[in-house]
């Protein structure tokens, strides 16, 4: 009876984490899938006297109805920037979105 009891406890257990482990797994992809870029493609563009991360950014968030931030992230991403300093005469790619 009471290795029964123990065996139940030790199952009940398993199947506890095994559970919890596949919530983790679905919020897990359902995040992923969220937070995930909907760039489509990407577009070249030489950068300009003047111009910063920030107004090419700003641009595009207006004409695409994105939040800058996002835009900065991904162009950033798409260029593999780890700062947000641009050059004059830099080729950036800058993602087109749906």
């Amino acid at each position: 009876m009471k290795r029964n009891k123990q065996n139940s406890k030790k199952r009940i257990l398993i199947e506890n984490v095994v559970i919890i482990l596949f919530i983790f797994s679905v919020l897990h992809i359902i995040s992923n899938s969220l937070f995930a870029s909907k760039t489509i493609a990407s577009t070249e563009q030489t950068v300009l006297r003047g111009q910063t991360l920030w107004t090419i950014a700003e641009n595009i968030s207006m004409n695409y109805d994105k939040d800058i931030n996002e835009v900065i992230y991904d162009i950033k991403k798409l260029n593999n920037l780890e700062e947000s300093v641009i050059y004059e005469g830099q080729l950036l790619n800058i993602p087109k979105y749906l």
